[in-house]
């Protein structure tokens, strides 16, 4: 499959890097890659349905300078691309998250993923925040969702913290099969990665769900989580910025989900939601 991609210049890179993110992230791209200079944003196919460069071009602030390059690119050796950009790192001191070609943690937990072109490594803040926030969740039993799960990463961290099962959603079919590949990697039984949107979650039920995703995906499904999610339940959200919070927080209250905790990491947010008894 070929990609469109938009290579960025940022000055000053912070924090006007990730707002941009943010902006396209809200567009359709789902994987985004930092350089020292800004970042990279990738979406699969040529074809977004609205003129992007005019979008782009619509993006006018003085407080930073902001330049683009887009074209389409196949044919790579994505993995190998990877390798060279791809290094360890920890979340908390206690979890490391490395792919297949780094050394094993002598100690500790860890999280073994080959990202592809799919979102999820832990480098960016948004997967970061979810992770250090699950660690002080006992999955143990529980029945989960990872919604919009591109690497598979929140799913397979919940499984190897005694998640019953966690259904493991996402609309691009690569995505899924890179998640299938690394629940393999890192031998965790009861997460099943499916191709699927939200109306996959009709007349399902789940103990927790994980939705790392963007901020007008997080509000437009708000509803269906909270049908979802069962009573004293959590939801973790993330993928948006501060600037986003009070937005989905009363979308959220709206349907009966209660704000129980926030992280911030670099302007990203994550938000942990409980469903209350009406």
């Amino acid at each position: 499959m070929n990609y469109m991609e938009v290579i960025c210049q940022v000055a000053p890179r912070e924090p006007w890097a990730d707002l941009l993110i943010d902006e396209l992230a809200s567009m359709g791209f789902e994987s985004f890659e930092e350089t020292e200079l800004g970042f990279n944003a990738y979406v699969a196919g040529n074809e977004l349905g609205f003129d992007l460069q005019r979008h782009l071009k619509e993006i006018d602030d003085e407080r930073f300078t902001f330049s683009y390059e887009i074209r389409e690119v196949g044919g790579k050796n994505w993995n190998e691309e990877w390798e060279k950009n791809f290094h360890p790192i920890w979340v908390e001191q206690k979890l490391l998250i490395r792919a297949p070609f780094h050394s094993a943690s002598p100690d500790g937990e860890e999280l073994v993923i080959m990202p592809r072109m799919s979102f999820g490594t832990g480098h960016h803040a948004s997967t970061w925040l979810m992770l250090a926030e699950m660690m002080t969740e006992d999955f143990t039993n529980q029945e989960g969702l990872d919604m919009g799960c591109g690497t598979g990463i929140l799913g397979i961290y919940a499984s190897k913290k005694g998640a019953k099962s966690v259904l493991a959603v996402d609309n691009y079919p690569d995505a899924v099969s890179n998640a299938k590949d690394n629940i393999l990697e890192n031998r965790v039984t009861g997460v099943i990665a499916e191709v699927g949107d939200i109306d996959r979650l009709e007349n399902t039920h789940f103990d927790f769900i994980l939705a790392n995703i963007n901020r007008n995906v997080l509000l437009e499904h708000m509803p269906v989580y909270a049908t979802c999610l069962r009573e004293n339940r959590s939801l973790f959200t993330s993928g948006f910025l501060v600037k986003d919070l009070l937005e989905i927080y009363h979308r959220a209250l709206s349907f009966g989900l209660q704000l129980r905790a926030i992280r911030e990491k670099q302007n990203w947010v994550m938000a942990r939601f409980e469903k209350r008894p009406v």
